[in-house]
């Protein structure tokens, strides 16, 4: 299925098969375009691998093209696993507080959606290569309509429910509704659970507390 494709099922659901349209195609364009976003953001769904040199003592870095990185998932460095945690972490709780943990080597990172960053904790004392699941931003243009949306077609129906919810809140119009827009956007979020029920054996999870020492809670 193409980008095309969704959204001309997505007029068909809006019941806009007639000129003039109550919605332009450059409007549907970026109503795709915003619930795409969201629905990666949360699915995970555009994944590839990828992987970056470390220098000695980076705290911080950025992925290649980060603008189009909507998050990373299975970050390793050097091969060893490391854990998923917030960007507060490293305030929260200093690297002094795990002494059996050496300190020349990251067992955790974070990824800073505004800002793009990757923060490895701690920073590595030698070089290194850090690997990882990329997790991809779609933005879809009128050039790349014609494109096949690169994840599984039944879950790419999912975004007509989010076309349409943002459709609806089209200000200053005859069509501005929004509890019609409400209802589309409750079948879009529990779309984008499903979809995180059927993947979650691909997605990487962390549970802070799990690394907090007992004395320490």
């Amino acid at each position: 299925m193409t980008f095309q494709e969704l959204l001309d099922k997505a007029r068909q659901r809006l019941d806009d098969m007639v000129e003039p349209y109550f919605w332009s195609d450059d409007e549907l364009l970026d109503y795709l375009n915003q619930a795409l976003s969201v629905f990666l953001t949360e699915t995970l769904l555009c994944q590839e691998n990828d992987s970056l040199s470390i220098p000695a003592n980076t705290r911080t870095i950025q992925p290649k093209n980060p603008q189009d990185v909507l998050g990373i998932a299975h970050a390793r460095f050097n091969g060893h696993t490391l854990m998923r945690v917030d960007v507060s972490y490293t305030m929260e709780y200093p690297f002094t507080y795990y002494p059996l943990i050496p300190l020349t080597t990251p067992y955790a990172y974070a990824f800073e959606y505004i800002t793009k960053n990757i923060y490895l904790y701690p920073p590595p004392a030698q070089d290194g290569i850090l690997t990882f699941r990329r997790i991809n931003k779609i933005t879809v243009t009128p050039d790349t309509l014609s494109n096949d949306i690169p994840f599984d077609p039944a879950y790419a129906l999912f975004l007509i429910d989010g076309i349409c919810a943002y459709a609806y809140t089209k200000a200053d119009s005859e069509v501005y509704n929004p509890q019609q827009s409400n209802q589309f956007m409750t079948q879009f979020r529990q779309n984008i659970i499903q979809v995180k029920k059927d993947t979650i054996l691909n997605t990487d999870s962390f549970n802070m507390t799990s690394i907090i020492p007992s004395g320490l809670l």
